[in-house]
């Protein structure tokens, strides 16, 4: 455990609202983009020659001119890469990968508002350190300001949209478990990260996973959460109202008999129209417009490809979520009744008893965590700004070892680690020598 210096972040603010743009991609992976104004096209990309098969899109402003750019995703068979085009001329601005490089699970990408100072951010979901794994980004440079595990032990790639549901003023995150999960989806709070929803969309056996979307159905002024079945199921479409999460509507958008998934968004089919449910067929590509209401046909798409999140206008940024809630900023109490001495001759203290996956010998473990040295000095912490961070159990000083292992995820426990099992008679970074350390640490998942 060494200093590392990050820099600080501040709270999230919504900036101005760009000029409009949307994008979408067709069965074959072009992405055209779109003036929402006039429906003309501005623009038209294969982001990921490479890749076969529609890819996620969203837009944000991300070079600060005032129109919307657009950035893409690929999807099952591609690398977790983010793409951004500029929204003007469609020139390539950026690109960089939000997972493990060699993964090719795919990824997803929705907006997320922007920093205090006017940085866009992006909500990602990709497998990172082999499980899926939520970042929030600077959509400028990939850089983390937060991450975390929506399904403990999951190794595949995640689907998020981002929308205001429960109307606080900060964008929620709503999470799907990609290819070869169970149809799970997961709405969490923007705001400090707690659980506001959380069902088995379809049968709990079903693995082809699915994909989430966000858009107002019900005209009630907040979006609601639509969950389409992914590879290897039916064309089934669901949704939610997002107040009483009761199921608005649930039906199959094409032949009940295919299986290859369907993808489904919500718009408008015509320049100033109402919202519809709008649908793409994962067998042929064809695309179908719903009545959110009565899910009768109506009027097709007047434009090529699904819209991605884009087509929803989310309504509030999304706070850097409490990802380390729980946990002090001061020294712990040395001398409280309640530690526990190991054979080792560690001490725990457990201020958070975890309900999830416990730690081995063998786990790799996503902790945030601080350092203090016994007169109260902070010599090391991961919780500037709030980045949790992986490591090998393996790896770490043996008191870590010791003091970890047994620990489950969710909890939060704090250590106090004799000199011997720490960094003995050599002085380290800002660690003198034969220092005992106290650590806090909370878990955030193992694998």
């Amino acid at each position: 455990m060494k200093p590392r210096f990050r820099p600080s972040l501040t709270a999230l603010e919504q900036r101005d609202t760009p000029a409009a743009l949307f994008a979408t991609s067709d069965q074959s992976g072009v992405v055209t983009a779109y003036s929402s104004d006039t429906w003309s096209q501005v623009f038209q990309v294969t982001p990921f020659s490479d890749v076969t098969g529609p890819v996620q899109v969203t837009t944000a402003d991300v070079n600060a001119d005032g129109t919307a750019d657009v950035i893409v995703t690929p999807g099952r068979g591609g690398a977790p890469t983010v793409k951004v085009y500029n929204g003007t001329d469609g020139s390539l601005l950026t690109s960089y990968t939000v997972g493990d490089p060699s993964d090719t699970s795919g990824a997803s990408v929705a907006s997320a508002g922007t920093d205090a100072s006017g940085n866009a951010l992006l909500v990602t979901g990709a497998v990172d350190s082999g499980v899926g794994t939520v970042r929030i980004i600077k959509a400028s440079d990939g850089t983390v300001v937060d991450k975390f595990v929506p399904f403990a032990g999951f190794t595949g790639s995640l689907s998020v949209a981002t929308a205001d549901l429960d109307k606080d003023g900060t964008s929620d995150i709503v999470v799907g478990a990609a290819y070869g999960g169970a149809p799970r989806v997961t709405v969490f709070s923007g705001a400090n990260r707690d659980t506001l929803f959380d069902t088995f969309a379809f049968e709990s056996t079903f693995t082809g996973g699915i994909t989430v979307s966000v858009g107002d159905l019900n005209g009630d002024g907040a979006a609601d959460v639509v969950v389409s079945a992914g590879n290897l199921g039916g064309p089934r479409v669901q949704s939610y109202d997002s107040t009483t999460w009761q199921v608005l509507q649930n039906f199959f958008a094409f032949d009940s008999t295919e299986r290859n998934g369907v993808q489904a968004s919500v718009g408008a089919t015509t320049v100033g129209g109402t919202n519809s449910l709008i649908a793409m067929d994962g067998n042929t590509g064809a695309m179908a417009a719903f009545d959110p209401t009565t899910v009768t046909t109506i009027t097709a798409p007047t434009f090529t490809g699904l819209p991605g999140s884009v087509a929803v206008t989310t309504t509030g940024p999304v706070a850097i979520a409490a990802g380390d809630a729980g946990m002090t900023d001061t020294l712990p109490d040395l001398t409280a009744a309640d530690w526990q001495t190991l054979d080792s001759g560690v001490q725990i203290r457990d201020v958070t008893t975890g309900t999830g996956t416990a730690v081995t010998a063998a786990s790799t473990v996503e902790v945030y965590y601080t350092g203090w040295l016994k007169d109260g000095t902070v010599f090391d912490s991961d919780r500037s700004p709030k980045a949790a961070v992986s490591f090998q159990l393996t790896g770490l000083i043996q008191g870590w070892q010791d003091g970890l292992i047994g620990m489950k995820a969710g909890g939060i426990r704090q250590m106090i680690i004799p000199s011997s099992l720490g960094y003995g008679s050599s002085a380290t970074g800002s660690i003198p020598a034969n220092s005992d350390l106290v650590f806090e640490v909370k878990l955030v998942s193992v694998s």
